[in-house]
């Protein structure tokens, strides 16, 4: 796969991201990797959907304390493990679009499961 190019500094990134390391800005991509982004995109998405079916029971009934303390703690493992060796702040910077990023997902992700898990729910007993 070919690297993208930032549209705003003209730093190349590698395949697979959407913002530029360096400046935070999004990667341009040639029209044959969008499809293949979307490809890439779509995988992912089935095998976290499956391992969160996998997961969820594990958490389930627990205490809300709990059930955070352990999303936060896989969070902070996810974001330590991305590192750019021998540059800090390129680092800091980074985890800090990919936490930026992750926070949209999650917002994107609520009512989307508030539909799908707690409407039924409520709609069960209160009828």
């Amino acid at each position: 796969m070919s690297e993208a190019i930032c549209a705003a500094c003209g730093a190349k990134g590698p395949h697979g991201r959407i913002r530029c390391l360096k400046c935070g800005k999004p990667l341009m991509f040639a029209a044959s990797e969008l499809a293949s982004l979307r490809d890439d995109a779509k995988q992912a998405a089935d095998e976290a959907m499956a391992l969160v079916k996998k997961i969820s029971p594990l958490l389930a009934g627990r205490d809300a304390n709990v059930q955070g303390a352990v999303l936060a703690d896989l969070l902070a493992m996810w974001l330590a493990g991305h590192v750019q060796l021998g540059e800090p702040e390129q680092t800091k910077r980074m985890r800090e679009l990919m936490l930026e990023a992750h926070i949209v997902g999650v917002k994107t992700l609520i009512d989307i499961n508030y539909k799908i898990s707690v409407e039924p729910q409520i709609k069960r007993r209160t009828q």
